[in-house]
């Protein structure tokens, strides 16, 4: 949306909509789709009477899949396009309360009730998302930078020349256009591009167009940009250093074998299976007899027939 907004078009009113119905959208449109699920709701009431096996019929009753992955993207996603036009669209931070308050109950249900059971998962992509949404912040204070500093997005600034209208012309101006001053006005570049280099080498927004409050305020985020950019590129690379100059003999004290038990440990396992629609249960790539049926992502009703999905 962004890259296809005219800069003239930036605070208009039809650009502010379609945030704002993009908003909407993940707040209601896609909760309630999820949560009515209507090809899941016609496969059961309808698909499943055709069947031939009871076990294809069951399969229809399972529950749906879903993927933590999908979930933490649908909301990361409406958090950064609210912090990215937060500085215009203020609003679009409510409306992203009110869309995780929303998907918070319809997912709570749908995994008690409607859903799958998946394996067990670790806190890997938890940690992603905490990056993304600290990365969010950072974004928030970027793009409000550029958006304060850019303000009015009209293109046109104050005449500094001591030069105005004159009387003749200034009464006819006002009589035929309405105007309510004898400044003059004229065409600038107020994107944030032409004057970059100013506002990141000593602070400065210059600018015909930029003063007063609004000057103020890009001056602080100005300041927490360059902090924020500090902090993330020092936590970067202090992490690739720690990576590449730790001790080697660390990690060969680490890997070295010790007498405990790796049940002792919590280790779980992880089995490899094959899932296909027109599969009832899953295929197990692995020798059942191995291991404790316990370990895999569904159940049967009975043991025996564990081996036959084998």
């Amino acid at each position: 949306l962004f890259l296809i907004t005219d800069f003239n078009e930036t605070l208009s009113i039809s650009t502010i909509e379609q945030i704002k119905a993009v908003l909407i959208a993940d707040a209601f449109t896609t909760p309630l789709l999820r949560l009515a699920d209507p090809f899941e709701a016609i496969s059961q009431l309808f698909v499943s009477k055709l069947s031939l096996t009871q076990e294809k019929m069951n399969s229809y009753f399972y529950g749906q899949v879903w993927y933590p992955a999908e979930r933490y993207a649908d909301m990361t996603k409406t958090l950064f396009l609210a912090l990215f036009y937060s500085a215009l669209f203020p609003a679009g931070l409510f409306l992203t309360s009110l869309t995780y308050s929303i998907s918070y109950l319809v997912d709570k249900y749908s995994l008690l009730r409607s859903w799958q059971t998946p394996a067990e998962l670790s806190d890997t992509i938890t940690k992603i998302s905490r990056g993304h949404m600290m990365f969010a912040v950072y974004l928030h204070s970027v793009m409000s930078m550029i958006f304060f500093s850019q303000f009015p997005f009209d293109g046109v600034c104050e005449n500094t020349e001591p030069t105005a209208l004159d009387s003749a012309s200034y009464l006819s101006f006002v009589h035929h256009y309405n105007i309510t001053t004898d400044q003059i006005y004229l065409r600038c570049d107020q994107s944030f591009v032409a004057r970059l280099n100013t506002m990141f080498l000593d602070g400065s927004t210059e600018s015909n167009s930029v003063h007063g409050k609004q000057k103020r305020v890009a001056q602080v985020f100005v300041v927490l940009t360059t902090v924020l950019t500090l902090l993330f590129c020092g936590v970067f690379f202090g992490r690739v250093f720690m990576k590449c100059y730790q001790p080697f003999h660390d990690k060969v004290l680490e890997d070295q074998p010790n007498e405990t038990h790796f049940t002792e440990c919590e280790i779980r396992a992880y089995i490899p299976v094959i899932t296909h629609p027109n599969l009832a249960f899953p295929l197990v790539a692995a020798d059942v007899s191995t291991f404790d049926c316990t370990y895999l992502s569904f159940q049967l009703p009975r043991d025996e027939l564990y081996y036959a999905q084998s």
